[in-house]
């Protein structure tokens, strides 16, 4: 009786890991940046980061609930502060904010504008979190952002710069 409670458990525990690793494939969050420059074409003072987010709902169910976190850091891992939050934009298609049909994508965009401290931190690099909700359950899709740049070695979960 006692191996019998044994393999339960492990099943369980082995259908249970397999069931909240799939949850980590629902959504895909990617930020892309655009410098806008002065003339000079260096980034300086008064120069302007506009990110654009996007939010895919890449299963075949409907998620709700979405929340979006950022944290923004200079290269030199002091703490920076976005000079407007991330924002909603809209949904592809027709599902109201913080929800995503199969196959929608969600907009945010933000921006950070260069003052002395992301001068001096040497850049700045945004990572952002989207966190959602399946049906039944909370909080139980997580994806941290990618910069969309596959070409760089790293495929997932690498901070915008």
């Amino acid at each position: 009786m006692n191996f019998f409670i044994r393999v339960i458990l492990l099943a369980y525990f082995v259908i249970g890991t397999q069931s909240s690793l799939a949850q980590s494939s629902i959504i895909d969050v990617v930020t892309h940046s655009d410098i806008v420059t002065d003339s000079d074409n260096i980034v300086g003072n008064g120069d302007v980061v506009v990110f654009t987010t996007k939010v895919t709902n890449i299963s075949n169910i409907t998620i709700s609930s979405l929340t979006i976190s950022n944290s923004l850091v200079g290269i030199d891992g002091s703490v920076l502060s976005l000079s407007s939050p991330i924002t909603f934009v809209n949904n592809s298609g027709s599902s109201s904010e913080g929800d995503l049909i199969a196959g929608e994508v969600s907009t945010y965009v933000s921006t950070y504008t260069f003052d002395s401290s992301g001068v001096t931190a040497g850049g700045i690099s945004l990572t952002v979190s989207g966190t959602a909700s399946t049906p039944g359950n909370t909080n139980n899709v997580i994806d941290v952002s990618d910069d969309g740049d596959n070409s760089d070695g790293n495929i997932i979960n690498d901070p915008t710069k």
